[in-house]
């Protein structure tokens, strides 16, 4: 349930309305704050001072009035140029790119600053009054609306280069890529040792008689699984869960959740609410939870530059660099167990797991089918292989790469008449041979 609740509040940081609120509030706050201190403070002593009292009513409702309806119309503007900027990389770079733009905290921050200010002068507006009194013009709200505006413009001038530089493609992959690398060691923090494999034995658990399925009563994405409160259910029916969907996958109404093995001791349908109350679905993917949703988005990025109406293969080779970059991450990690046990040590639930083969699979394979005609795609998707295979010590990633790499050299041969092209290719094919043989134990025989 904690779990639930910090994803909720997750996503709610996500929203491109929360950090305007936040900051609308603040400035309710402060408006309370800066009158109270005019309420208690006498000015009229203070001569021409920054804080006089000099200045009219009018003026100061001038002053104020100017500065909220000012601060609205450059909350409009920020508004149009974000949905512009929105609805350029949705169509340049694809629509699941949106939420990187909605997400960014400095477009939020602008578009808070602004409605802010607006909310304080308004606020503050409200309390000059026209008869002659100490209180008329209260000095402190009036100086601090002031700063707020100085400080909106500066603001307003860092939008300007802010929106101009987030919408190149440059600097989206590198975004992108970062989120990779940030989920991969948020996800995976642990090292592997050596040459170790990291998955356990495969015959760790075996299938005993017909399963029992638990089926979906809503459609969604896998955002999150809860295993603590999945072995504690298991444990207590005394039977063994299998989850055959990972996070990340869209599951239907009605399709299979979960197989129970074993008699179920006490209630089944206790049990069969209890399994999808752990499984939160939702209407998109959870990125903090899926490494495979920033890796698609690469792949995206790339594809869609292959396209014959764009034709751009530079992007899709910055985007290739990225995701080479982030998966050599992935390849020191140690990736989940799909088996999670009790305190007895017991098998509880089996779920499927990220493994280091899927990853490539999702990262590589669009690409290459895409891109086949374009050789240096092709020449630079070989390389970000060459890159992965110096880091790889585990014979399953060697495998891995081996086969793509293989998969790339057919898939590209035989579209190119060049001697020189094909050069190249076997130079780089033979690098990636190279690289996986150097990391190679005494056990192990060459390919």
């Amino acid at each position: 349930m904690v779990r639930r609740l910090f994803g909720k509040f997750g996503a709610l940081r996500e929203t491109f309305w929360f950090i305007p609120a936040l900051m609308t509030l603040a400035s309710i706050v402060l408006s309370a704050f800066t009158l109270a201190l005019d309420s208690e403070i006498d000015w009229t002593g203070f001569g021409s001072g920054p804080l006089s009292t000099a200045g009219s009513a009018e003026g100061a409702r001038t002053v104020l009035a100017t500065i909220a309806g000012s601060m609205i119309t450059v909350a409009s503007l920020t508004f149009t140029i974000t949905i512009a900027s929105l609805s350029l990389a949705s169509s340049q770079f694809g629509p699941r790119l949106v939420r990187n733009f909605i997400r960014d905290r400095g477009n939020q921050v602008v578009l808070g600053t602004f409605i802010a200010t607006f909310t304080y002068c308004l606020l503050i507006l409200r309390t000059v009054r026209g008869e002659e009194s100490a209180f008329a013009v209260p000095s402190i709200s009036l100086t601090t609306g002031v700063i707020l505006a100085m400080a909106s413009i500066g603001v307003l001038i860092y939008f300007i280069n802010h929106i101009a530089m987030s919408i190149q493609a440059t600097r989206i992959i590198a975004t992108i890529g970062r989120d990779l690398t940030s989920a991969i060691e948020s996800l995976y923090p642990d090292r592997r040792g050596g040459d170790e494999d990291g998955h356990e034995s495969e015959d760790a658990w075996s299938p005993i008689g017909e399963p029992r399925s638990i089926y979906s009563k809503g459609s969604g994405y896998i955002q999150a699984i809860d295993f603590a409160e999945l072995i504690e259910s298991t444990e207590k029916a005394g039977i063994v869960l299998r989850l055959p969907h990972p996070t990340g996958q869209f599951i239907a109404k009605g399709a299979t959740l979960g197989e129970v093995f074993g008699e179920t001791r006490g209630s089944e349908v206790e049990l069969d609410d209890a399994v999808r109350q752990s499984i939160s679905l939702g209407g998109e993917r959870a990125p903090g939870r899926d490494i495979e949703f920033f890796i698609d988005q690469l792949v995206e990025i790339a594809v869609r530059a292959l396209s014959p109406g764009i034709n751009d293969p530079f992007t899709a080779m910055e985007a290739l660099d990225q995701m080479g970059a982030s998966l050599r991450q992935l390849v020191g990690r140690q990736l989940p167990s799909p088996y999670h046990r009790d305190e007895q040590g017991n098998v509880r639930v089996v779920a499927e797991a990220q493994t280091f083969e899927g990853a490539l699979d999702a990262a590589f394979n669009a690409i290459r089918q895409y891109g086949a005609g374009s050789v240096p795609v092709m020449l630079r998707l070989m390389e970000t292989i060459a890159v992965l295979a110096e880091s790889a010590h585990s014979s399953r990633h060697k495998e891995a790469l081996l086969t793509h790499a293989r998969l790339v050299e057919r898939a590209t041969k035989e579209r190119l008449r060049e001697s020189v092209d094909i050069d190249a290719l076997e130079t780089r094919f033979e690098s990636v041979i190279e690289a996986l043989e150097s990391h190679q134990t005494p056990n192990e025989v060459a390919s």
